[in-house]
């Protein structure tokens, strides 16, 4: 989990930065889940060009589209991105104390 103090820190002008920067790079896919204008969560995977590692290093929804499928289908869409040729292992960290593990472990995640 990301300390509260880190959080408070950002600006919307750093995270706007950052996602211009994130959103035109051709190692990132976003996938972005949004319903009346509205966004609801988004994915970050990131495809490592110097090894045959993926990872998805952001996936956050809100509580309220939990248990829809809606996590399920986006991971399940960068999953299905990945050459299998060319990236063999889908890695995402994840703090115990995280309850999302839960989900990770049920797509397959150890």
């Amino acid at each position: 989990m990301i300390r509260q103090e880190v959080l408070d820190s950002r600006t919307v002008e750093g995270c706007k930065q950052l996602w211009q920067k994130l959103i035109v790079d051709q190692q990132h896919r976003i996938t972005v889940y949004e319903k009346d204008d509205v966004i609801f969560g988004f994915l970050d995977g990131y495809l490592n060009p110097e090894q045959t590692i993926a990872e998805i290093r952001a996936f956050y929804l809100l509580k309220e589209i939990h248990g829809q499928g809606i996590g399920r289908a986006m991971f399940e869409q960068f999953y299905q991105s990945l050459q299998p040729d060319q990236y063999s292992i889908l890695r995402l960290g994840v703090l115990n104390k995280n309850l999302s593990r839960y989900f990770y472990e049920k797509m397959g995640g150890i």
